[in-house]
């Protein structure tokens, strides 16, 4: 992510995951907010599937609470923020969107956009809708209490299919 961001040419770099798809006009709205001082920001989240569950969780994503940032909701950053915070950790392999926006926030406030960008569910399905969400939390959870990457690395794969996936 960040060889990409010292490509890309822009004022206004986003990070958007190949799974997910931005709101219409997204463009527009990132730079309406940025043009009202946000200097980074995310979407909220929904999901290509009407599982209640997929719908709780992405619901879930309208509270303005770190716990709920990941990088499915995708990252707008201005190159300023993103070079004066020295962009993405290159030490960690999992849990590097929530350790950004701490960096972020602790430079300046953080814009929840009120539309949502829209991923796919297919991890889920391959996992259990349930059983994903633990994973993912007993992974937030290790990390919050200091677990080391190779600890949080191994719990990931050790747990979750990714369907052939690179596991990076």
């Amino acid at each position: 992510m960040n060889c990409g961001a010292m490509a890309a040419t822009g004022e206004i770099l986003y990070f958007l995951h190949a799974d997910t798809r931005p709101p219409p006009r997204f463009d527009q709205f990132i730079e309406r907010s940025v043009g009202q001082g946000h200097q980074a920001g995310c979407f909220r989240l929904k999901f290509m599937d009407s599982h209640p569950l997929l719908c709780l969780y992405g619901w879930c994503t309208r509270f303005d609470t770190d716990l709920f940032r990941f990088g499915d909701q995708s990252l707008f950053i201005t190159r300023k923020l993103f070079l004066d915070i020295n962009g993405y950790c290159e030490e960690l392999i999992l849990m590097e969107d929530q350790e950004i926006i701490r960096r972020i926030r602790s430079h300046t406030d953080f814009k929840l956009m009120e539309k949502c960008v829209v991923t796919s569910p297919r991890k889920y399905r391959e996992n259990g809708v349930v059983r994903l969400q633990v994973i993912f939390c007993m992974i937030v959870l290790l990390y919050y209490t200091g677990a080391r990457q190779e600890t949080l690395v191994h719990f990931y794969h050790s747990n979750i299919d990714s369907g052939g996936e690179n596991r990076d």
